[in-house]
C-alpha cells in the first residue's frame, strides 16, 4: 500500500516542483539580504576610513589656524561635520549585521524531514 503523501507526489510532482521551488526562494531571500548588509557595512567602513583622516587633518588645521588667526566658528563647525560623518559611519560598518532567518529555513527542512520520518514509521508498521 502506497502512502497517501507518495500518492499525492506520484500523481502530482508539481507539488513537490512548487515546494523545492519555495524552499530555494527562501535560501535566496537569505543570500540577497546577507549581501545586502555585506555591501552597507563594506561602504560604511569605506566611508569611515576616508572621513577619519579628513576630520583630523581638518582638526588639526583648525587648531593651527586658531592659534595663529583669530577665532571663527567655521574652526570648529567644519572638523565636527567630518567628525559626524566618521561617528555615523564607523557606527554604521559595526551595527550592521544580518538577521539570523536561517532558523527559518532549518525549521521547514526539518518539518519535511519529520513527515518523511513519519511516512517511513507508518510504513513499517503496516508492513507488520
Amino acid at each position: 500500500m502506497v502512502h497517501p503523501i507518495f500518492s499525492v507526489i506520484l500523481r502530482r510532482p508539481d507539488l513537490l516542483a512548487r515546494h523545492l521551488s519555495n524552499h530555494a526562494e527562501l535560501v535566496r531571500a537569505e543570500f540577497a539580504q546577507a549581501k545586502r548588509a555585506l555591501v552597507l557595512k563594506a561602504v560604511a567602513g569605506l566611508g569611515a576610513g576616508v572621513s577619519l583622516p579628513l576630520a583630523l587633518g581638518l582638526s588639526a588645521t583648525a587648531i593651527m589656524l586658531a592659534v595663529v588667526e583669530r577665532f571663527h566658528w567655521a574652526l570648529i563647525a567644519v572638523p565636527c561635520l567630518a567628525w559626524l560623518i566618521f561617528i555615523a559611519c564607523a557606527l554604521t560598518a559595526i551595527r550592521a549585521t544580518v538577521q539570523p532567518k536561517a532558523g527559518e529555513v532549518r525549521e521547514q527542512v526539518e518539518a519535511d524531514l519529520d513527515l518523511l520520518r513519519h511516512v517511513r514509521t507508518e510504513a513499517a508498521n503496516d508492513r507488520q
